[in-house]
């Protein structure tokens, strides 16, 4: 474990950190292709066999080389990005960090110690709610978009239409609102025949900003969500919930209802994802965008990429609206 490891390098006793650690996060930081001169590149037999073997590809997708340039100095490589991967850490693993032994995935998913809830997880479990489906939605696109392999993009298909399906038009079909959480089947309700988690539109207008942040990823890649969809959203966002001011904007709930206390500052939110269709919501992300903020770690870079790229407002309306 990479704990191990750090407590040898620190020189500090895994068992005086197990009790307050909640997760490992292990990082590799990786070189970037430079954007402005990659092209295609023919691995090495041994790589592109590899590769294959540890992806389980039939076929390798288009590997990319960059050939140099003056922006990237002719190093062929542009800045860096981390991969990371996080362990949140049950009781059953801080007793084998402490004793310092070793538990093979094997035997954790025939025992149900690998996390606490695993034995549970056909009796205690529900699905998760939208916007935690749209995560996992995403991830699986983004596998498609690198691995090209089928599979991935057609379990993300699979969610996006049961999203779609519980998303209800309202105001003679000009708006778009739906629920936090819906029951998917039979394991989501209790013995008695209640829900074993509350149906409803959540008062926190965060969890809709990932939701169609998924709608906008899959209709981007022609799965499910169309043209329609794209300006119902637009609507709702853009006439219904917002106060129609660009530099104090305000945004209310994606059914009007009243403002929750605990949420008193988002009960909604601006759909970032939708900024680059439409010019109004550009304008409001650049008045209101918080670099420190809670998404502005991931919508800044995001939306620089676009504006680097020249994926204009215009332009991307224009070709797909």
């Amino acid at each position: 474990m990479e704990c191990r490891r750090s407590s040898d390098w620190l020189k500090i006793k895994v068992a005086h950190t197990a009790d307050f650690e909640e997760a490992i996060l292990a990082q590799q930081f990786v070189r970037v292709i430079c954007p402005n001169c990659k092209e295609p590149h023919e691995p090495d037999p041994e790589v592109a066999t590899a590769v294959k073997s540890l992806a389980q590809l039939g076929k390798l997708p288009v590997v990319f080389k960059g050939r140099g340039c003056a922006k990237c100095r002719f190093t062929g490589y542009q800045g860096r990005t981390a991969i990371t991967e996080l362990l949140l850490l049950s009781e059953n693993i801080r007793e084998l960090t402490i004793s310092r032994r070793n538990l093979h995935l094997n035997d954790a998913r025939q025992t149900g110690k690998w996390t606490d809830g695993y034995a549970r997880r056909n009796t205690d479990g529900f699905s998760n709610p939208a916007n935690k489906q749209n995560h996992i939605a995403r991830c699986l696109i983004a596998m498609y978009d690198v691995m090209n392999k089928p599979m991935y993009k057609e379990r993300a298909e699979k969610w996006w239409r049961l999203m779609k399906s519980r998303m209800r038009a309202r105001e003679q079909g000009k708006y778009y609102v739906w629920n936090y959480w819906d029951p998917g089947g039979p394991w989501d309700y209790k013995a008695d025949g209640s829900p074993r988690h509350w149906i409803g539109v959540h008062p926190n207008g965060g969890y809709y900003e990932i939701d169609v942040e998924g709608i906008v990823t899959a209709f981007e890649h022609g799965v499910v969500f169309t043209k329609q969809d794209i300006h119902r959203l637009i609507a709702t966002n853009r006439d219904f919930m917002w106060n129609g001011q660009i530099t104090e904007a305000k945004f209310q709930r994606i059914d009007g209802g009243r403002p929750d206390p605990r949420w008193k500052d988002s009960p909604g939110r601006l759909w970032t994802a939708l900024v680059p269709y439409v010019q109004t919501l550009r304008k409001v992300f650049l008045a209101n965008h918080d670099l420190a903020g809670w998404g502005g770690l991931a919508a800044t870079p995001w939306f620089v990429s676009l504006e680097t790229n020249g994926s204009s407002t215009a332009e991307r309306t224009r070709g797909t609206l």
